[in-house]
């Protein structure tokens, strides 16, 4: 549809250009013979009808180019052309030939009273226009005839015998002078209708050209309105698909907005949930790690409590065992005795002595078992404590090493982290910069389509006004000539018309002599 619409309005367009430069040239053609007419009606307005001049032009213009040797030629040929004013003097010399060929010689004083009032038809000839004398020169024809004959019939007549010949002579003359001037009237009313016929054709003439002019100058205008109507047209179907492309690129543009703030959403939203998932892990690593270390302590505690409790039930237990052996000792010792005693009742008083140093040895070795348990129980106790402390040492360290470690990591996930948010950083400022150069592109674009824009805008508004002022022009040159006034030219040329004009609208003095 847009390609055949802007086929239309180029072939239009064309059509209207073709259109202009032909009226262009039309009317530098009838401009050219104007001034030409003009040219030849001053030079040999005198000697040549106006019809033959404008057909010396049209012939030259229409099939010979217009160069300064046909110029000279058409020049030529006007100046040998015929001539209507030698013909019209030779029938007037003739007239008044066969006039004076019916009266007597007179004075000079009735010569010279005849010579002073010159016919008028001989003034109003000077003062006709070239389009007007060939019906000048046959009322003229037609009223030579007349008075040959009408001169004739008066010679014809006998002269009275009672009369003057002056008075016969001078009623002769007067009754000539009476047929003329009747005559004369006679060929001026024929004349003022002739030019009244020619004024109407002129004028119907004028009026038709005026139609053309104004049918023509119509058409001009329907062309211009029709080519501004597909201008607008184009203009329209053009900011339509613009307006479309910007639409559309505008919606790709949010596709790809929306596009990229919903993958990144996804992508913050994956990093958020791996951050989340491992910040969980490392959470759950750290507490399975304290968790690990608590049962290893309470492990540990449970350990070193059921080894106090074992070392101390063994303790216990070497203490009644101790205390079972003592007892059993002391029992073994009493039956011993008792046994002694029993064996040796009789023998007490000499074996006493032996019996103190027995009774004295056995307490000597009791006392020494039991230093020595004591001892015993001493490097028990001193190894216990040795390791209880060495266990809280070693706690201690692991303790410490847990927290290197701890530390370690924290500031291996701090980094981690503080790397993670450069990179996030460097990728929002990346991104920032992508769509600051994006905004500026797109910006720079939307400046550029603004200006593409306002140029165009400012173009039709060129165009239109350019055809606008054009038209105006146009209408202005048109009323201006219709209402242009003659310039020196055309006034010098028309002044016999416009007298006899004048002379037509006025009373006629030589009427009322006539009826005298």
């Amino acid at each position: 549809m847009s390609i055949a619409g802007s086929k239309k309005s180029a072939t239009s367009s064309y059509m209207s250009d073709q259109h202009r430069q032909k009226l262009i040239m039309i009317k530098e053609r009838e401009d050219l013979k104007g001034q030409l007419i003009t040219k030849f009606l001053a030079k040999y307005g005198k000697r040549r009808r106006l019809s033959f001049i404008e057909k010396e032009v049209n012939n030259v213009l229409n099939t010979l180019p217009l160069t300064e040797e046909n110029l000279r030629k058409l020049d030529e040929r006007i100046g040998q052309g015929s001539s209507i004013a030698p013909s019209a003097s030779r029938i007037e010399s003739q007239e008044g030939k066969s006039i004076i060929s019916g009266i007597s010689v007179r004075t000079g004083a009735s010569q010279g009273r005849m010579s002073d009032k010159p016919p008028e038809s001989v003034k109003s000839i000077s003062y006709m226009s070239g389009a007007s004398r060939l019906s000048e020169t046959t009322a003229k024809e037609i009223d030579q005839k007349s008075t040959v004959s009408s001169v004739s019939k008066i010679s014809s007549e006998a002269l009275p015998s009672d009369k003057d010949e002056w008075a016969v002579i001078l009623e002769y003359n007067q009754a000539v002078y009476r047929e003329e001037e009747r005559k004369r009237l006679e060929r001026e009313r024929q004349q003022k209708l002739s030019l009244k016929r020619e004024l109407d054709r002129q004028i119907e003439e004028k009026k038709q050209k005026e139609a053309q002019e104004r049918q023509e100058l119509q058409q001009y205008i329907e062309v211009q309105a029709h080519n501004l109507n597909d201008f607008d047209q184009k203009e329209a179907e053009k900011a339509r698909l613009m307006k479309e492309k910007i639409l559309y690129e505008k919606s790709l543009r949010d596709k790809q907005m929306k596009d990229l703030k919903r993958m990144r959403r996804q992508r913050e939203k994956e990093e958020k949930n791996t951050d989340v998932a491992m910040v969980k892990r490392l959470q759950e690593e750290y507490k399975q790690e304290l968790q690990a270390l608590k049962n290893k302590r309470i492990e540990e505690t449970h350990q070193r409590k059921k080894m106090l409790e074992e070392n101390l039930a063994a303790k216990q237990r070497q203490r009644e065992r101790e205390e079972l052996d003592r007892l059993e000792d002391i029992k073994l010792q009493k039956a011993h005795e008792a046994m002694l005693e029993k064996i040796e009742q009789d023998r007490l008083d000499e074996l006493r002595k032996r019996e103190e140093r027995v009774q004295t040895f056995l307490n000597n070795n009791a006392n020494a078992v039991l230093q020595q348990q004591d001892q015993m129980n001493k490097d028990d106790d001193r190894a216990l404590l040795q390791h209880y402390m060495d266990t809280i040492d070693y706690d201690q360290d692991e303790q410490n090493r847990l927290k290197a470690r701890d530390k370690e990591q924290k500031k291996e996930m701090r980094k981690i982290l503080e790397e993670q948010m450069k990179i996030k950083d460097a990728k929002k400022k990346r991104e920032k910069d992508v769509q600051v150069r994006q905004a500026q592109v797109w910006k720079k674009e939307y400046n550029d389509f603004l200006q593409m824009e306002n140029e165009e805008k400012m173009k039709r508004e060129q165009l239109v006004q350019m055809y606008k002022d054009e038209l105006k022009q146009q209408i202005k040159e048109k009323k201006e000539k219709d209402l242009a006034r003659m310039d020196v030219i055309e006034r010098a040329l028309n002044k016999p018309l416009l007298k006899q004009v004048i002379e037509t609208t006025a009373p006629i003095p030589e009427a009322k002599l006539g009826k005298r």
